[in-house]
């Protein structure tokens, strides 16, 4: 390899460079604050949909030291969707590696924090790994790019599973990079350990992303330098998945059994396959590409037409063919998934895309601009008017996704989106329910209305104050037996879809009635 002239990230007297960095914080710092004050003033702080309540679940149950619970009396009644009760288990069906990183923020009292920090070091890492293959300005705008996406905001207010795994490869690929550049054990180790993180938070979005970055890694290197940099990965990666293999031994029974095995049997056979076909991408894949082009920043122009600029064989670089390949390796892997959804904001199974995705759009802003600065020269055009056009063209690309978008989709969430909200408990003090009460949750969609109350319930139901249960008529005397209370309550909600046109609503609801019956 020629010698690299681009700086170094230390200089020479070990200090960071302050600018840059200065800049890349403030831009995470925003983006966190943003996310945080979404996640406060939108979701009420809140998992609102049945995977973040699954994540918050075992998040819990890692805060007070332990790997799962024993089921409680009466199990039916406290069924939430993506949490397994065997007869000696109740876990989270998920992978553990996100609810592990959530811990942290129950631990501190504030769970809610958790994914807007994840999202503001996502940010930095995206400048990292911009700085590491291009330069200064190109990390810049990517992060600038990731920090006022309204896909990202939406999802970093949430407690899913996808801005934690954004993080984790982002810096995954950053340390990649850094390693092929300077062949250190240090940055390969790192980049090892970020992938087994990885692949303990969402496998299957891991092992897509990633791939193409460990090929890139080895590629063309010699034999020996390939088994060297190989044997640092694997090495940095062993204590994680050894971590994620022992969790899964202790609680599931096997090394390689998941909890998505034990929820869906299925998966433990061939018949899992079925899940996979060429035949789903036939719709999906050009779904994806028309969703990701109107989702990711809700410019007025497509969002993924800079990358235009970039086909000049003049205006390509070495890293570009890393950060697409990855990019297109997701949505690749996902377009033959069964499922395909429109979540919070956008088609959550590409969300991981939007970090590389980020800086090629970097890269092809700048090419644009360069080109219109080009043009405007040979026009003779005064120096006035080529600023005029570039301040109005940061005034639309700022403006679209905050100004126009953001605001939409607050609304669009701030409903009772997937079924679940704390409304009924807004009514609580003036039905006079005591501290002490038995709340038996029912509905028209109770599964999902139950879920936003079963994280108020304390580990242990039995020795809880007051406990939220599912409403089983038949059942309702065991209950009353297995969780004596000084009263006992009926909540009924009554949901219904909003009334939209609005490809984004799906999932948000209106709540149409509240009856709050005293049993006992």
């Amino acid at each position: 390899m020629g010698k690299d002239r681009r700086p170094p990230l230390l200089t020479r007297e070990g200090s960071w460079r302050p600018p840059a960095w200065v800049a890349a914080a403030v831009l995470a710092l925003f983006a966190t604050s943003l996310s945080a004050w979404i996640c406060r003033r939108v979701f009420d702080g809140i998992p609102h949909i049945t995977d973040g309540v699954a994540y918050s679940f075992q998040a819990r149950i890692f805060a007070s030291g332990r790997l799962f619970l024993s089921p409680p009396p009466v199990p039916e009644a406290f069924a939430v969707w993506n949490i397994n009760m065997t007869e000696s288990r109740w876990s989270c069906a998920h992978t553990p590696g996100w609810p592990a990183l959530l811990s942290l923020g129950y631990l501190l009292h504030a769970p809610w924090l958790a994914t807007p920090v994840l999202l503001g070091l996502a940010v930095i890492g995206v400048y990292a790994l911009g700085r590491i293959l291009y330069d200064d300005r190109t990390g810049l705008l990517g992060a600038l790019l990731l920090a006022i996406s309204p896909f990202a905001l939406i999802l970093g207010a949430t407690f899913l599973s996808h801005v934690p795994a954004l993080c984790v490869t982002v810096w995954t690929l950053a340390a990649l990079a850094l390693g092929r550049r300077t062949d250190r054990a240090g940055p390969l180790l790192l980049a090892g350990f970020l992938a087994g993180v990885a692949a303990a938070i969402r496998p299957y979005t891991a092992a897509a992303l990633l791939c193409p970055a460990g090929i890139w890694l080895n590629w063309r290197a010699a034999p020996r330098v390939v088994l060297r940099r190989s044997v640092f990965v694997v090495a940095g990666a062993a204590l994680p998945l050894l971590l994620f293999a022992g969790f899964n031994a202790v609680v599931w029974g096997h090394p390689l059994r998941t909890g998505y095995a034990v929820a869906i049997p299925s998966l433990d056979s061939t018949g899992s396959w079925d899940m996979f076909s060429l035949g789903f991408s036939r719709d999906h894949l050009p779904r994806s590409l028309i969703d990701l082009n109107r989702d990711l920043w809700a410019e007025p122009w497509p969002d993924l037409l800079p990358l235009l600029f970039l086909l000049p064989r003049k205006n390509r670089r070495p890293g570009d063919g890393l950060l697409l390949a990855s990019a297109l390796a997701l949505v690749l892997a996902h377009s033959v998934f069964q499922h395909y959804v429109i979540l919070h904001a956008g088609p959550r199974y590409f969300f991981e895309a939007l970090g590389p995705l980020s800086l090629l759009v970097a890269r092809g802003l700048i090419a644009g601009s360069a080109l219109l600065r080009e043009g405007l020269g040979r026009l003779r055009a005064p120096q006035a008017l080529e600023v005029a056009v570039l301040v109005a063209f940061a005034g639309a690309l700022l403006w679209f996704p905050l100004g126009r978008r953001l605001p939409v989709l607050m609304e669009i969430n701030s409903r009772s989106y997937g079924g679940q909200t704390l409304e009924p408990l807004r009514r609580l003090g003036a039905e006079n329910v005591g501290p002490d009460a038995l709340i038996l949750v029912s509905g028209n969609w109770a599964d999902a209305t139950y879920s936003a109350f079963s994280l108020l319930n304390d580990l242990d139901p039995t020795k809880g104050r007051r406990v939220y249960a599912i409403d089983y008529r038949l059942r309702r005397d065991e209950l009353e037996a297995a969780y004596p209370r000084d009263e006992v309550w009926r909540l009924y909600v009554t949901i219904g879809p909003w009334p939209s046109d609005n490809r984004l609503d799906w999932q948000s609801f209106e709540i149409r009635r509240v009856v709050w019956t005293r049993v006992r």
